[in-house]
Protein backbone atom coordinates (compact mmCIF):
# COMPACT_ATOMS: atom_id res chain seq x y z
CA UNK A 1 0.00 0.00 0.00
CA UNK A 2 1.15 3.58 -0.64
CA UNK A 3 2.05 5.99 2.14
CA UNK A 4 -1.13 7.93 1.29
CA UNK A 5 -3.32 4.86 1.80
CA UNK A 6 -1.52 4.03 5.03
CA UNK A 7 -2.17 7.58 6.23
CA UNK A 8 -5.88 7.22 5.49
CA UNK A 9 -5.97 4.08 7.66
CA UNK A 10 -4.21 5.89 10.49
CA UNK A 11 -6.71 8.75 10.27
CA UNK A 12 -9.62 6.31 10.62
CA UNK A 13 -7.88 4.91 13.69
CA UNK A 14 -7.36 8.47 15.01
CA UNK A 15 -3.59 7.90 15.04
CA UNK A 16 -2.83 11.40 13.84
CA UNK A 17 0.91 11.50 14.53
CA UNK A 18 1.42 8.38 12.42
CA UNK A 19 -0.93 9.72 9.74
CA UNK A 20 1.01 12.96 9.46
CA UNK A 21 4.29 11.06 9.15
CA UNK A 22 2.86 8.97 6.30
CA UNK A 23 1.41 11.99 4.52
CA UNK A 24 4.79 13.73 4.85
CA UNK A 25 6.56 10.76 3.25
CA UNK A 26 3.95 10.67 0.49
CA UNK A 27 4.44 14.38 -0.16
CA UNK A 28 8.22 14.03 -0.33
CA UNK A 29 7.94 11.24 -2.90
CA UNK A 30 5.44 13.19 -4.98
CA UNK A 31 7.68 16.26 -5.00
CA UNK A 32 10.67 14.16 -6.07
CA UNK A 33 8.78 12.37 -8.86
CA UNK A 34 6.27 15.02 -10.00
CA UNK A 35 7.98 18.31 -8.90
CA UNK A 36 6.51 20.61 -6.27
CA UNK A 37 3.96 22.40 -8.50
CA UNK A 38 1.67 19.43 -9.06
CA UNK A 39 -1.92 18.86 -7.98
CA UNK A 40 -0.96 15.67 -6.14
CA UNK A 41 1.41 17.70 -3.96
CA UNK A 42 -1.36 20.23 -3.34
CA UNK A 43 -3.56 17.33 -2.24
CA UNK A 44 -0.87 16.18 0.21
CA UNK A 45 -0.76 19.63 1.80
CA UNK A 46 -4.57 19.65 1.94
CA UNK A 47 -4.68 16.24 3.67
CA UNK A 48 -2.13 17.34 6.25
CA UNK A 49 -4.12 20.52 6.90
CA UNK A 50 -7.15 18.39 7.72
CA UNK A 51 -5.29 16.52 10.43
CA UNK A 52 -3.86 19.66 11.97
CA UNK A 53 -7.32 21.22 12.02
CA UNK A 54 -8.78 18.13 13.70
CA UNK A 55 -6.17 18.49 16.43
CA UNK A 56 -6.94 22.19 16.84
CA UNK A 57 -3.54 23.25 15.50
CA UNK A 58 -4.97 26.02 13.34
CA UNK A 59 -1.69 27.81 12.62
CA UNK A 60 -0.13 24.68 11.12
CA UNK A 61 -3.36 23.82 9.30
CA UNK A 62 -3.46 27.26 7.73
CA UNK A 63 0.19 26.94 6.69
CA UNK A 64 -0.62 23.68 4.86
CA UNK A 65 -3.72 25.17 3.19
CA UNK A 66 -1.75 28.20 2.02
CA UNK A 67 0.87 25.89 0.47
CA UNK A 68 -1.88 23.93 -1.29
CA UNK A 69 -3.56 27.15 -2.42
CA UNK A 70 -0.33 28.55 -3.90
CA UNK A 71 0.10 25.46 -6.07
CA UNK A 72 -3.55 25.55 -7.17
CA UNK A 73 -3.34 29.22 -8.13
CA UNK A 74 -0.23 28.50 -10.19
CA UNK A 75 -1.90 25.57 -12.00
CA UNK A 76 -5.58 26.56 -12.11
CA UNK A 77 -5.69 30.34 -11.75
CA UNK A 78 -6.84 32.53 -8.87
CA UNK A 79 -10.51 32.45 -9.91
CA UNK A 80 -10.86 28.66 -9.99
CA UNK A 81 -13.61 27.15 -7.82
CA UNK A 82 -11.13 24.97 -5.91
CA UNK A 83 -9.12 28.05 -4.92
CA UNK A 84 -12.29 29.79 -3.74
CA UNK A 85 -13.15 26.69 -1.74
CA UNK A 86 -9.78 26.85 0.04
CA UNK A 87 -10.31 30.55 0.74
CA UNK A 88 -13.61 29.70 2.41
CA UNK A 89 -11.99 26.91 4.42
CA UNK A 90 -9.38 29.32 5.76
CA UNK A 91 -12.08 31.80 6.76
CA UNK A 92 -13.97 29.02 8.56
CA UNK A 93 -10.75 28.00 10.27
CA UNK A 94 -10.24 31.55 11.52
CA UNK A 95 -13.75 31.47 12.97
CA UNK A 96 -12.95 28.17 14.71
CA UNK A 97 -9.75 29.69 16.08
CA UNK A 98 -11.75 32.60 17.48
CA UNK A 99 -14.20 30.22 19.13
CA UNK A 100 -11.29 28.42 20.80
CA UNK A 101 -10.19 31.70 22.35
CA UNK A 102 -13.71 32.46 23.56
CA UNK A 103 -13.95 29.02 25.19
CA UNK A 104 -10.77 29.74 27.16
CA UNK A 105 -12.79 31.67 29.71
CA UNK A 106 -11.67 35.15 28.82
CA UNK A 107 -13.23 38.04 30.72
CA UNK A 108 -12.26 40.41 27.90
CA UNK A 109 -10.44 40.14 24.59
CA UNK A 110 -9.20 42.15 21.62
CA UNK A 111 -9.17 40.13 18.42
CA UNK A 112 -8.21 40.91 14.83
CA UNK A 113 -6.96 39.37 11.61
CA UNK A 114 -3.54 40.78 10.83
CA UNK A 115 -2.36 41.76 7.36
CA UNK A 116 -0.97 38.22 6.85
CA UNK A 117 -4.41 36.74 7.50
CA UNK A 118 -3.58 35.24 10.90
CA UNK A 119 -6.15 35.42 13.70
CA UNK A 120 -4.62 37.29 16.65
CA UNK A 121 -6.20 37.39 20.09
CA UNK A 122 -5.12 39.20 23.26
CA UNK A 123 -7.14 37.81 26.15
CA UNK A 124 -7.55 39.15 29.69
CA UNK A 125 -8.21 36.17 31.95
CA UNK A 126 -8.03 36.32 35.77
CA UNK A 127 -6.08 39.56 35.58
CA UNK A 128 -3.45 38.15 33.21
CA UNK A 129 -3.12 38.85 29.47
CA UNK A 130 -2.64 35.88 27.14
CA UNK A 131 -1.56 35.99 23.49
CA UNK A 132 -3.22 33.64 20.98
CA UNK A 133 -2.42 33.00 17.31
CA UNK A 134 -4.90 31.11 15.12
CA UNK A 135 -6.61 29.64 18.16
CA UNK A 136 -3.41 28.39 19.79
CA UNK A 137 -2.24 29.81 23.13
CA UNK A 138 1.28 31.13 22.56
CA UNK A 139 1.96 33.27 25.65
CA UNK A 140 0.15 32.46 28.88
CA UNK A 141 1.34 35.57 30.74
CA UNK A 142 2.21 38.57 28.60
CA UNK A 143 4.35 41.08 30.50
CA UNK A 144 5.46 43.54 27.81
CA UNK A 145 4.30 44.68 24.39
CA UNK A 146 5.27 47.33 21.88
CA UNK A 147 2.64 49.27 19.91
CA UNK A 148 3.45 51.49 16.92
CA UNK A 149 0.29 53.50 16.13
CA UNK A 150 1.60 54.87 12.83
CA UNK A 151 2.34 51.47 11.26
CA UNK A 152 -0.15 49.38 13.23
CA UNK A 153 2.58 47.00 14.35
CA UNK A 154 2.07 45.11 17.62
CA UNK A 155 5.19 43.34 18.88
CA UNK A 156 5.53 40.85 21.72
CA UNK A 157 7.94 38.01 22.56
CA UNK A 158 6.67 35.95 19.61
CA UNK A 159 7.11 38.56 16.91
CA UNK A 160 5.17 41.30 15.15
CA UNK A 161 1.60 41.47 13.85
CA UNK A 162 0.20 44.35 11.80
CA UNK A 163 -3.35 45.56 12.32
CA UNK A 164 -5.12 46.37 9.00
CA UNK A 165 -5.41 50.09 8.33
CA UNK A 166 -9.22 50.15 8.28
CA UNK A 167 -9.61 48.90 11.86
CA UNK A 168 -6.26 50.12 13.19
CA UNK A 169 -7.42 53.09 15.25
CA UNK A 170 -10.10 51.29 17.21
CA UNK A 171 -8.18 48.01 17.59
CA UNK A 172 -5.05 49.69 18.97
CA UNK A 173 -7.09 51.85 21.33
CA UNK A 174 -8.94 48.80 22.68
CA UNK A 175 -5.71 46.81 22.92
CA UNK A 176 -4.00 49.57 24.88
CA UNK A 177 -6.87 49.60 27.37
CA UNK A 178 -6.82 45.81 27.76
CA UNK A 179 -3.03 45.65 28.21
CA UNK A 180 -3.26 48.39 30.83
CA UNK A 181 -5.86 46.39 32.76
CA UNK A 182 -3.54 43.39 32.63
CA UNK A 183 -0.57 45.39 33.92
CA UNK A 184 1.38 44.79 30.72
CA UNK A 185 4.28 47.16 30.10
CA UNK A 186 3.57 49.06 26.87
CA UNK A 187 6.31 50.80 24.91
CA UNK A 188 5.86 53.23 22.00
CA UNK A 189 2.46 54.27 23.36
CA UNK A 190 2.13 57.92 22.38
CA UNK A 191 -0.50 60.52 21.79
CA UNK A 192 -0.63 59.15 18.24
CA UNK A 193 -3.15 56.62 19.54
CA UNK A 194 -5.51 59.44 20.36
CA UNK A 195 -4.98 60.90 16.88
CA UNK A 196 -5.64 57.54 15.27
CA UNK A 197 -8.74 57.01 17.37
CA UNK A 198 -10.20 60.26 16.08
CA UNK A 199 -8.97 59.87 12.50
CA UNK A 200 -11.41 59.63 9.62
CA UNK A 201 -11.12 56.93 7.01
CA UNK A 202 -9.83 59.55 4.54
CA UNK A 203 -6.90 60.24 6.83
CA UNK A 204 -5.88 56.60 7.18
CA UNK A 205 -6.69 55.28 3.71
CA UNK A 206 -3.73 55.65 1.32
CA UNK A 207 -4.34 58.04 -1.58
CA UNK A 208 -3.55 55.33 -4.11
CA UNK A 209 -6.37 53.21 -2.67
CA UNK A 210 -8.92 55.99 -3.10
CA UNK A 211 -7.75 56.64 -6.64
CA UNK A 212 -7.98 52.98 -7.63
CA UNK A 213 -11.64 52.49 -6.67
CA UNK A 214 -13.53 52.07 -9.96
CA UNK A 215 -16.58 54.27 -10.57
CA UNK A 216 -18.71 51.19 -11.27
CA UNK A 217 -17.53 49.21 -8.22
CA UNK A 218 -21.14 48.36 -7.30
CA UNK A 219 -21.35 46.24 -10.48
CA UNK A 220 -18.43 44.07 -9.41
CA UNK A 221 -19.07 40.53 -8.18
CA UNK A 222 -18.58 39.56 -4.54
CA UNK A 223 -15.40 37.72 -5.49
CA UNK A 224 -14.03 40.78 -7.30
CA UNK A 225 -14.91 43.08 -4.41
CA UNK A 226 -13.30 40.75 -1.91
CA UNK A 227 -10.12 40.47 -3.98
CA UNK A 228 -9.94 44.25 -4.34
CA UNK A 229 -10.37 44.86 -0.61
CA UNK A 230 -7.86 42.14 0.26
CA UNK A 231 -5.31 43.77 -2.05
CA UNK A 232 -5.70 46.98 -0.03
CA UNK A 233 -5.23 45.15 3.26
CA UNK A 234 -8.87 45.53 4.33
CA UNK A 235 -10.21 42.75 6.57
CA UNK A 236 -13.32 41.12 5.05
CA UNK A 237 -13.76 38.30 7.56
CA UNK A 238 -16.97 39.94 8.83
CA UNK A 239 -18.47 40.27 5.33
CA UNK A 240 -21.04 37.59 4.52
CA UNK A 241 -23.04 39.29 1.76
CA UNK A 242 -22.18 41.50 -1.20
CA UNK A 243 -23.84 44.39 0.63
CA UNK A 244 -21.25 44.01 3.42
CA UNK A 245 -18.39 44.23 0.91
CA UNK A 246 -19.96 47.27 -0.76
CA UNK A 247 -20.26 48.95 2.63
CA UNK A 248 -16.52 48.40 3.18
CA UNK A 249 -15.72 50.07 -0.13
CA UNK A 250 -18.10 52.99 0.49
CA UNK A 251 -16.41 53.59 3.86
CA UNK A 252 -13.25 54.44 1.95
CA UNK A 253 -14.90 57.10 -0.20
Amino acid sequence: ASYNNIAVIYVKQEKYVEALASYEKCKAIRIKVLTHDHMSVATSYYNMAGIYETQGEYAKAREMLEASRAIMINLLGRDHADVSSLDQMMENMSAAAAETVHEAGASDAVEFHDTDGDYIGFVLSSGTVQAWVNGVLQISHLTSCSIDPSSGKVTDALGTSTVPVETRAFTLAALTALLTLGNVSISNETEDLEKLRAATIHEVAPAEVLESIPDDFEALSSKELKAMLKEWGVDTSDCFEKSDLLAKVRSLL
